[in-house]
């Protein structure tokens, strides 16, 4: 079973994501990203979300990525772990 995280959203509503996987990309050294899901793995159909991640000293920050030119190099390093290994 994947990694189980409570986060909260923009309402301040709590809600359970799925980690797929955490990676970096070269072209951003200094940042994270997570590809996760709001489904346990019980559904055939399946999205796949991805954000940055922002690690505090006890907590943690989803940010939306928003520069596109990131967004296609986050997206091709995601799509090339998947094609190395069944995370999905």
């Amino acid at each position: 079973m994947r990694q189980e995280l409570v986060v909260k959203d923009e309402n301040n509503v709590e809600q359970k994501i799925y980690v797929v996987d955490i990676f970096n990309v070269e072209a951003f050294p200094n940042k994270k990203y997570i590809a996760y899901t709001k489904d346990n793995g019980t559904s055939e159909d399946v999205n796949v979300y991805i954000s940055e991640l922002k690690e505090y000293e006890d907590s943690f920050s989803l940010l939306e990525i928003i520069d596109e030119a990131e967004w296609l190099l986050v997206q091709d390093e995601f799509e090339t772990l998947i094609n190395k290994e069944d995370v999905v």
